[in-house]
């Protein structure tokens, strides 16, 4: 085996260049991925052998973090140095990967390189930004495959990463769909981790197992937590007519949004709850950004401020945007700053149970959460959205009177008992 020593002399008979989405929909799992890409790194540094490793960080644009870094001093991601924003160039960062490996190994002496090199891309967005086109990524991946023994792993979430994986020539084995959550996420580093420990003993891998697929499943099939508490639907070519299923509209916003109608079909967007987690809002506002089929429906500013974009939409903030998080001024703040920078009836918030306890603290006295606790000027300014019309109930009304379960205090029930909530 052609091996090199580094300064102190170890054996570096690996190279691993890492190839690592942070476009805005990173943002939901940002935590998850810098604390699963460390512990890659410290795992790998507990093998025995030497190994180099390069990281290549894209978005819009493609960067080259750092290249051929022995591995027991690569540097760990921080809240600092990964900061997820932009589109998803795909193409452009697997081929900038594949050409810097392939000019740090140029600059080594023929026979001290490694015999093991792999390639890591991991994505949770399709192709939208690049200028390199789908056959070039397909004939750089083929050749190193073919004429270099290199091998490929490719992790992809919201997608049928197999599918994605075999369009750039890569074997869909060497494939892994990743639940795009915080235990997906740390599941995929896992298995990678293990996939690449098996390479670099035996100069071989078979790609993923049915126990990385088993833990992936295993991710997805879980519910009732609040890990990943927004979510973004699809939009769906709608006409929006005089109202939304099951939305009442005050008069003057249903002359605006008649307005709408008749110059255009916009799409309908719809995110539920927030629930007061500013970054997982963020992260789904911004999904269509990666997406390569639609408009962005909002901007962000360097500081990671969100606009409205000024494309053909209607958003609908569908109930539940406080209590939970710790962001709740904040979505708040957000809400309100595109309901005043997108035009009239471009931007509906719909009244959830947690917003029914901003307006009617004494009704519905869940004293724990932010929304029976918020400043008298919240409560001034969510009151104002709902009698200008930028809030809307999601249903006719309430047929029965409400029963907290924990309470100290004695509430009238529907049939009109009384019993502590």
């Amino acid at each position: 085996m052609n091996q090199l020593l580094s300064d102190e002399g170890s054996i570096m008979d690996t190279h691993i260049t890492f190839v690592l989405d942070s476009s805005g929909s990173m943002s939901a799992i940002r935590e998850d991925t810098i604390g699963g890409f460390n512990t890659f790194l410290e795992e790998q540094q507990d093998e025995d052998g030497a190994a180099t490793v390069s990281l290549i960080d894209f978005n819009t644009t493609v960067e080259i973090t750092y290249r051929g870094m022995a591995i027991e001093g690569a540097e760990n991601l921080t809240a600092e140095t990964y900061t997820p924003g932009g589109k998803t160039a795909l193409f452009d960062a697997i081929v900038t990967g594949i050409d810097d490996t392939t000019a740090f190994l140029s600059g080594i002496e023929a026979a001290d390189r490694p015999d093991n090199v792999i390639v890591v891309v991991l994505t949770d967005g399709k192709e939208n930004a690049s200028e390199t086109p789908q056959e070039t990524v397909r004939e750089h991946i083929e050749t190193k495959q073919d004429d270099h023994d290199w091998e490929f792993l490719f992790i992809g979430a919201n997608q049928d990463a197999a599918l994605t994986a075999e369009g750039v020539g890569i074997d869909r084995q060497h494939s892994l769909n990743m639940d795009h959550s915080g235990e997906g996420t740390r599941s995929a580093y896992k298995s990678t981790s293990e996939r690449i420990s098996e390479y670099r003993e035996t100069g071989e891998t078979d790609g993923y197992t049915d126990e990385d697929r088993r833990r992936q499943d295993e991710s997805s099939n879980k519910t009732g937590n609040y890990t990943t508490p927004s979510h973004l639907q699809l939009p769906t070519k709608s006409k929006m007519g005089l109202s939304l299923p099951h939305v009442s509209i005050p008069a003057e916003t249903r002359d605006r949004i008649q307005e709408i109608a008749a110059d255009s079909e916009p799409l309908i967007v719809s995110i539920s709850d927030i629930h007061g987690y500013l970054d997982t809002a963020k992260s789904a506002l911004q999904t269509l950004e990666d997406h390569p089929e639609y408009d962005p429906v909002v901007t962000a500013d360097e500081d990671g401020t969100i606009h409205w974009a000024g494309n053909d939409y209607v958003l609908v903030f569908n109930g539940d945007l406080v209590d939970r998080g710790p962001d709740n001024d904040a979505v708040l703040e957000l809400a309100g700053r595109l309901l005043e920078e997108a035009p009239p009836g471009r931007v509906r918030l719909t009244l959830g149970n947690h917003e029914g306890m901003i307006i009617t603290p004494d009704v519905l006295p869940f004293d724990r959460w932010y929304s029976a606790n918020v400043p008298k000027s919240v409560r001034r300014s969510y009151l104002e959205w709902l009698t200008n019309g930028a809030v809307v109930a999601a249903y006719e009304g309430l047929q029965r009177n409400v029963c907290p379960r924990r309470s100290t205090r004695a509430v009238r029930c529907s049939g009109g008992e009384r019993r502590p909530r």
